[in-house]
């Protein structure tokens, strides 16, 4: 008896471009959920500034926001594929997230100010 591997086809066609199958991976769906999820809280920030902002102004804000995701975009790629960055970063990447996050807020929270409110608590 002869075993065989029954292995299903891509839903995506082998002529398909690289970049465009990497835009169709289920990976791709699941980056874009959690963004969409992640940055849900700051659509209260952007829908009453760009309400309020002139078609150029909007234009610029737009632009500078698409070529800065573009920039984060690249920097995040270089260093998941690099070595010395890769490896610790899958390994540790876990237990080092939540540190950076409340740094980061301690840091949001300390340089706006917001402190000084609480005193009159």
């Amino acid at each position: 008896t002869d075993i065989q591997t029954v292995s299903q086809p891509s839903p995506i066609a082998k002529g398909t471009p690289a970049l465009l199958k990497s835009l169709l991976s289920p990976r791709t769906y699941q980056v874009a959920a959690v963004t969409l999820a992640n940055g849900g809280d700051n659509i209260g920030i952007y829908v009453p500034l760009f309400a309020n902002s002139t078609r150029f102004e909007l234009g610029i804000m737009l632009g500078v926001f698409m070529a800065m995701i573009a920039l984060w975009c690249f920097i995040a790629q270089y260093l998941a594929r690099h070595p010395w960055f890769a490896r610790p970063l899958t390994r540790y990447g876990h237990r080092i997230v939540p540190f950076v996050l409340v740094g980061l807020g301690i840091f949001i929270f300390v340089e706006s100010g917001t402190y000084e409110s609480l005193r009159g608590l």
